[in-house]
Order: C-alpha cells, then structure tokens, then sequence
C-alpha cells in the first residue's frame, strides 16, 4: 500500500503533466516558422497533446500542419471566440490566442496555460511572438 501510495506522484505526473515543455533555454530558435516548428511546436505535436488522429482543441502541431491550423484560424475556445481572438492573428500578437495561452491565464474562460505542466522559456515566447509580429510566414 505504501509503494502505491509513493507512485502516486508519479503516476499523476504522468497523466496530468501534458505536452514536454522546455525547460533549459533552446539555443538557436529563431523566429520563423520553420525554427518554431522543430523547436518549439514539436514537444507538443505528440498524439496525447496536438498530435495524432484527435488532436487536442482540433490543433495539430506537426509541422506540416500546423501553420494552416494557427494563421488566421478561430480557437475553438467560445470566450476566445468571442472575444475576437484567432489562434495567431498575423502581425497582432495581441490578438493571437496562441500567445495568451503561453502566458498565466487571466481569463479562466480561456482554458489552462499551454503547454499543460510546464511552460516554455522566455526565449521560446518572445520568438513566438516576433513570429506573429513580422506576419506569420510560413517559411
């Protein structure tokens, strides 16, 4: 009984901790798709996260279809919706639900901060949201 009870953590790591988020700085990302792809977008590309047949909030990840699923496309979180939101709003960081969802959620309508149990490192943001600011390209 205690072994399992020890496992517990584990076990609910597992499960609830979602997609691998960086946790050292990635060295080399750059603002551009591509870059984001390999570097960034991919530790949450898995099937259990926005990968696989069912994808997770119907966004997948992998790099050959993530950039049609983000750019100019609605979250299909309502408030977001609501709110006027895309997924990435090219050349509006401000208006890219992508990038609320790398940040603390101030809005808990908005969902939980992506990725589930971790969060990427300020280098990752920032390039992210240069991205979106010099229009989205798909590189």
């Amino acid at each position: 009984m205690q072994r399992a009870l020890a496992l517990l953590p584990v076990l609910l790591a597992a499960v609830l901790g979602g997609c691998p988020a960086s946790t050292t700085p990635q060295t080399g990302v750059q603002p551009t798709y591509t870059s984001l792809s390999q570097n960034v977008f991919v530790g949450c590309s898995t099937s259990g996260c926005h990968g696989g047949a069912s994808p997770a909030a119907n966004l997948s990840l992998t790099a050959d279809k993530a950039h049609a699923a983000l750019v100019g496309v609605a979250p299909d979180n309502e408030q977001a919706r609501a709110d006027g939101l895309l997924r990435v709003t090219a050349g509006n960081p401000s208006k890219s639900f992508l990038l609320t969802k790398l940040h603390p959620i101030t809005t808990p309508a908005y969902g939980s901060r992506m990725p589930l149990g971790g969060r990427l490192t300020d280098a990752d943001i920032t390039a992210v949201t240069q991205w979106i600011e010099k229009g989205a390209p798909k590189d």
